[in-house]
């Protein structure tokens, strides 16, 4: 196996509006994709042997007609697995590491913090605050001294 990565296309013909319908409905990129071969017999069309696996990836772009075209050539084209060994470290994506390429880029400030401060949206929160307003220091004090 090599660490190059490998594109595999493979084409459907006559696919149902069903089909078609689902791959809308759902966003299949980076989904995982095996391709398979079968062997069968040619006059009873019978398996010959278990399927091998010729790829295995995640799938990068399905070019798909509309559904309202109906029936049509459905195009997969999908990468190796050698692809997740090109994703970007976590520690390459800190605030401190962003600085170093640009001092004036902020754009990752809060990403230590992401997914660990509550967001209220359409309601009050525990201290009262209206969404979007932050306790003055006089509702702070108050909030320190009665846990205390």
């Amino acid at each position: 196996m090599s660490l190059q990565i490998q594109m595999y296309n493979v084409s459907l013909s006559s696919v149902t509006p069903e089909v078609l319908q689902a791959v809308y409905g759902y966003e299949p990129r980076l989904a995982p994709i095996e391709v398979r071969r079968a062997m069968f017999d040619p006059e009873s069309d019978a398996l010959l042997a278990e399927p091998h696996r010729i790829f295995s990836g995640t799938i990068d772009k399905i070019e798909a007609p509309h559904p309202t075209e109906g029936a049509g050539l459905l195009t997969v084209t999908a990468a190796s697995a050698s692809r997740m060994l090109t994703r970007t470290l976590t520690t390459k994506k800190s605030d401190e590491t962003q600085r170093r390429i640009n001092a004036s880029d902020r754009g990752r400030d809060y990403a230590a913090v992401s997914g660990n401060v509550p967001v209220i949206w359409g309601t009050t929160s525990q201290r009262g605050n209206a969404p979007g307003t932050r306790p003055t220091v006089q509702d702070r004090i108050a909030e320190l001294r009665a846990a205390t």
